[in-house]
């Protein structure tokens, strides 16, 4: 398993926070619970707007967003993968066959 930890550009959370407070939502800092408590990740609360229609209407946005990887194993073989997929990121080549990009 390769652990992958992606972070938003500083400008892209600015952007966000300032969208969500010209539409009346908010954004604070939070923690997710991983393994029923046993793990503890900071994390982003953003809720974009007061009003329901604009908050489902960005939720359904960025939920049909993509993350593609695109890599380079040490054969140089170029391996891509994406979330979404119905089959996790797996490749003979990697660490355990498992990429993860939860």
């Amino acid at each position: 398993m390769v652990n992958v930890t992606l972070k938003a550009a500083l400008a892209a959370r600015e952007t966000l926070e300032a969208t969500a407070h010209q539409l009346g939502g908010l954004n604070m800092d939070a923690t997710r619970e991983v393994d029923v408590g046993m793990v503890t990740l900071p994390a982003r609360v953003e809720m974009i707007s007061n009003d329901p229609k604009t908050t489902e209407y960005f939720q359904r946005r960025v939920g049909s967003l993509v993350f593609n990887a695109k890599l380079t194993l040490d054969n140089g073989e170029p391996y891509t993968c994406a979330t979404g997929d119905p089959e996790p990121c797996s490749h003979p080549a990697l660490p355990d066959g498992d990429l993860s990009l939860d």
